[in-house]
């Protein structure tokens, strides 16, 4: 653990956190949109319709000994963020007041939990967070303060509702209605023909059309599985990399634009390259980066991007993805697919 300064901001407005709260309030009847500028009426339709000024007196208690709870859980165990080196860096802090003065502490290690809502805060709508009222209505079902005792029970269920909400193609039911769903109904699963989309989706040659979201995904599940493993050592300059404890600093941070791997349009005597059209436009040679990491890496030839990525993710990965292609010494339309 770290101490931290006082300059942790919430990943989330308080009036968001009123609807979210209102959200859970009015499950049983309705779903609401979570929308900051309708919160008023939003409010005034729900406390102050056709009904007495004692009955709405009454509701109003109700809401505020909700959000008491709410406010908790989510100051528990929802992520914050705090400036670090140009970039937000997420992590779950446990804060205590001595001497009227607050400490904060964050884990010193990445856990699960932490990434899967990081994952989630840069991959869905940040006006919304849909995905933030199903799990604190888990905790408040939950209601005994504390998670259980292997601290698996808040991710496993986030991992459920992320696979259900946002992970299908097709679905014309928006993650608004699914976390809906997930929350009043039921743990859900995706049907078998969802899945089978998913995956139909992640072969073809989308480009740079393919769902940011998946990329964020695709960290997840190889940091898991990584994880998992009692040891995986990727090879760099005649050097073994054990890759598992990198994994223990490993964040998600901001990325919005996609890099190919094998340029788009290389140079004519480049030979370690992808030559097929729909290989190239693959999710194997893609990867997701910030636009200024995009911009140095630019149109390079492959072992120049290669080299530039271990020269600067020795200590802690950018990216899994990017360090399993990049420890290929050559990038082609075999190896490519076999990434894939």
């Amino acid at each position: 653990e770290e101490s931290i300064n006082d300059d942790v901001k919430s990943i989330i407005s308080f009036p968001m956190l009123l609807l979210h709260t209102l959200r859970i309030y009015v499950k049983e009847k309705t779903d609401i949109e979570i929308n900051e500028k309708k919160l008023l009426l939003l409010f005034e339709k729900h406390f102050f319709g056709d009904i007495d000024d004692e009955m709405a007196a009454e509701k109003i208690m109700e809401f505020f000994r909700l959000l008491w709870k709410v406010r908790w859980y989510f100051d528990k165990y929802i992520i914050k963020k705090r400036r670090s080196y140009k970039e937000d860096i997420h992590f779950i802090e446990n804060a205590r007041i001595k001497d009227g003065q607050i400490t904060r502490t964050d884990k010193e290690n990445t856990d699960g939990f932490t990434l899967l809502q990081s994952i989630l805060y840069h991959s869905q709508g940040a006006a919304t967070h849909y995905w933030l009222t199903p799990l604190l209505n888990k905790m408040l079902e939950c209601d005994d303060g504390n998670r259980d005792k292997d601290g698996k029970l808040y991710e496993n269920y986030l991992r459920k509702l992320d696979n259900y909400c946002h992970g299908h193609v097709k679905s014309e039911v928006l993650p608004k209605e699914r976390t809906w769903i997930f929350m009043t109904q039921g743990e859900m699963l995706l049907d078998d023909k969802e899945v089978e989309d998913c995956l139909s989706y992640l072969d073809e040659a989308n480009g740079t059309a393919f769902r940011h979201y998946w990329f964020y995904k695709a960290e997840f599940v190889l940091w898991y599985y990584i994880k998992s493993q009692d040891k995986l050592n990727l090879k760099w300059n005649n050097k073994e990399i054990e890759l598992k404890p990198l994994l223990n600093k490993f964040r998600i941070t901001s990325r919005n634009s996609i890099e190919h791997i094998s340029p788009q349009h290389p140079e004519e005597n480049e030979s370690n390259k992808v030559t097929d059209p729909e290989i190239k436009e693959s999710f194997g040679n893609l990867a997701l980066m910030s636009v200024s990491m995009n911009s140095e890496y630019s149109n390079k030839p492959y072992n120049q991007k290669r080299a530039k990525f271990w020269d600067s993710n020795s200590d802690r990965l950018y990216s899994i993805k990017m360090a399993l292609i990049f420890e290929n010494e050559n990038w082609n339309n075999q190896i490519c697919e076999e990434h894939r």
